[in-house]
């Protein structure tokens, strides 16, 4: 069965039971805001980016598990950098998602489309652009994984805005159980 790169996203979040994604987007997120408005979770807008990093930290070590944020493209994650390393140092684990250019644009380097997993390396534990639709279901379910595994951190996932609605046969989520050895 086909579904959207949207549609994938809200599977995921009831997959893994996200209640929430806390974030501060802008243009580039508005169809991964759009899915999520479709999904079950609630979207927490923060009133800036290192805002919303250091509130989803608070609810990640509340919870225990990876809280998922949202941040704008390049200038975004530059203003989370601050807390997403605070995150890395501590051990909180996080999902951040950032919005990237529509990738059919990316060849013209558009304003708003930058090197983010470049940067997003000098402040996370893995970091990772999706480059095709089909890669989504993979690189969500691995990248919130990741977050989890020891010693845990934030894990940075960029999202071209376009990939959202392009439809792709790849979409199973498998539930991945973390066993502890000691």
């Amino acid at each position: 069965m086909e579904r959207t790169g949207g549609e994938l996203v809200q599977d995921f979040l009831a997959t893994f039971e996200i209640p929430y994604v806390f974030g501060n987007p802008g243009t580039t997120e508005t169809t991964f805001l759009a899915a999520v408005a479709a999904s079950k979770a609630t979207y927490v807008l923060a009133l800036h980016e290192s805002s919303a990093v250091g509130i989803a930290a608070g609810y990640a070590l509340i919870t225990g598990k990876p809280a998922v944020v949202s941040l704008h493209t390049y200038p975004g994650l530059a203003n989370g950098m601050f807390n997403m390393r605070n995150a890395l140092m501590s051990g909180i684990p996080l999902l951040v998602i950032n919005g990237q250019q529509d990738s059919r644009f990316l060849i013209h380097n558009p304003v708003l489309g930058a090197p983010n997993t470049q940067l997003a390396e000098t402040a996370t534990k893995y970091a990772y652009e999706v480059s095709r639709a089909d890669d989504i279901a993979i690189a969500l379910q691995r990248c919130y994984l990741q977050a989890r595994l020891q010693p845990p951190g934030p894990v940075f996932l960029s999202l071209p805005m376009d990939f959202m609605l392009e439809r792709t046969a790849h979409t199973r989520f498998r539930k991945t159980r973390i066993v502890d050895d000691g």
